[in-house]
């Protein structure tokens, strides 16, 4: 059932960092913030608190399927922090992808694609990385990327690959009323 459910938003921007952490780097120099970028970050910070405090969806197969790396990072992390204490993560994560695509695209795309991605995501009650997956390719098709950058975005990717394939293949538990092995999966 579709259901008003803004932080999507941000952790789509979360799983985004995680994934392109490689190609972000580069940008953290650039953080010194001038006073009015001070003013605006602390402006959204207070906005994404807003939406992480009273927006929040958590759906009842996001916390009953441990089949899932989401209910993890839901009940062993995000559930035992205090509400606002991801926001400097958002934060820090929307403005570093922000910069890394208006650096290889115009604002009018940018725009549309923020747009066309909040629609996409804000319907849906339910965290699955799968919802993100054509956001992040079209983001990551606009991110410029240059020489070691490339080669580490590559062995972090082959990293994440190697461990997910260990989880899958090495941790199974038995679920009551299920036959045969249950396994970990996106």
């Amino acid at each position: 059932m579709a259901s008003l459910h803004l932080p999507q938003v941000l952790y789509l921007s979360a799983a985004t960092s995680f994934f392109s952490w490689p190609l972000l780097l580069p940008l953290v120099p650039s953080l010194r913030p001038s006073a009015a970028k001070t003013a605006g970050l602390a402006v959204a910070a207070v906005a994404i608190a807003a939406v992480v405090r009273g927006n929040t969806v958590l759906h009842p197969y996001l916390l009953a399927d441990n089949r899932h790396y989401t209910f993890y990072v839901f009940r062993r992390i995000l559930l035992r922090l205090p509400a606002a204490a991801p926001v400097p993560v958002y934060l820090l994560s929307l403005w570093l992808q922000l910069r890394a695509a208006t650096a290889a695209t115009d604002a009018a795309w940018l725009l549309l694609f923020l747009a066309a991605t909040a629609a996409t995501l804000v319907a849906a009650p339910l965290v699955e990385p799968r919802y993100f997956i054509v956001a992040w390719t079209l983001w990551r098709c606009h991110v410029a990327v240059r020489g070691r950058w490339l080669w580490l975005e590559a062995a972090w990717f082959a990293l994440v690959g190697a461990a997910t394939t260990a989880v899958f293949l090495a941790w199974t538990f038995e679920w009551p009323g299920e036959q045969g092995p249950m396994r970990f999966m996106w």
